[in-house]
């Protein structure tokens, strides 16, 4: 199981910040490789300066969440599981600008680089004027299910799902109806990804993230796991149940936790043993937004991914002692 760093949510903007947070980042002989999120049609020339320096074991995942909020907001109806033909047959375009991405970042590097990719099931969002359906969902999978991903698993990632009386922070499909389009997919060529915090969003109760774990794993389409932190207050990273990625509350290095986050190690403990079947975990932290220095955001990352592997550690001495 690889060992991601999601590390673009923590990411300096300006070129050169950049340059000095992910050189950091890029030391960090534990890991196997770094997430980014896909901003709309990215080229091999914008990740270069990343790409280029990256240990040849080292592989990257990529993430749709940015420009699916961004098409959502210029239409409402954008989505893989909308109703909308139109809203829904946008969605399938953007999946094959990211299959085309990828099929170039792979040629660049001259190497299947690219691990994974995760998408979400919009329609969602504030500005609701269509909900999700999950036999829109389902043709929109069974058409991304015959493209060929060079070897690059492809995923869904559960976000919080549209409760009624819930202000959402995706308002995505729930879980359930996931899994059940998921499963009713011939050969099982696309998997889920859960996210700790999305989940954490959703149920509103720490303990019953492992509702959601437990679920997706028993139905055996549980594929990568991302920990990633909120809270049920307003903190220095935004609101209450917001999707601010919050560090653990308690990191290795107490200088780089944060107090309001709910995400702890002994709950990132009790979920491991169910990520047998996972081809990837990822830690995807946030950093303050007046705090700006760059190794000081990417030492925030490091001590995040840190923590999380003396945790794997430990629950692996764990399950060989017994």
């Amino acid at each position: 199981m690889k060992r991601i760093i999601a590390g673009y949510t923590a990411a300096p903007a300006e070129a050169v910040a950049a340059a000095a947070y992910y050189d950091v980042l890029l030391q960090v002989p534990e890991a196997d490789g770094l997430e980014f999120a896909w901003n709309g049609a990215p080229t091999p020339a914008q990740l270069a300066p990343v790409l280029s320096r990256i240990p040849r074991a080292w592989t990257i995942t990529l993430n749709d969440i940015p420009a699916t909020w961004r098409a959502s907001v210029q239409q409402p109806t954008f989505g893989l599981a909308s109703p909308d033909e139109s809203g829904r047959k946008a969605a399938i375009a953007m999946v094959r600008e990211v299959h085309a991405g990828i099929r170039a970042m792979n040629d660049n590097a001259g190497r299947n680089i690219v691990l994974a990719t995760e998408f979400h099931c919009a329609p969602g969002f504030d500005n609701r004027v269509v909900d999700g359906d999950a036999n829109a969902f389902k043709r929109s999978l069974d058409e991304m299910s015959t493209m060929d991903w060079e070897g690059c698993s492809v995923m869904i990632e559960h976000c919080d799902a549209f409760l009624p009386g819930q202000k959402p922070a995706k308002g995505f499909l729930r879980l359930h109806d996931e899994i059940a389009v998921l499963k009713g997919l011939a050969g099982a060529p696309i998997g889920l990804s859960l996210n700790w915090g999305r989940s954490l969003i959703e149920v509103r109760d720490a303990e019953r993230v492992m509702d959601h774990v437990v679920q997706a794993a028993g139905a055996g389409v549980l594929k990568a796991f991302t920990f990633s932190g909120t809270a049920g207050s307003d903190n220095v990273y935004g609101s209450a149940w917001a999707d601010s990625h919050l560090p653990f509350a308690d990191t290795t290095d107490r200088a780089f936790a944060e107090p309001a986050s709910m995400m702890t190690t002994a709950r990132v403990l009790a979920v491991l043993p169910y990520l047998d079947r996972c081809q990837f975990v990822a830690i995807k932290t946030n950093w303050p937004a007046k705090r700006t220095d760059p190794l000081e955001r990417a030492a925030s990352v490091v001590a995040n991914f840190y923590t999380l592997f003396d945790v794997m550690n430990h629950s692996e001495r764990h399950s060989i002692a017994t």
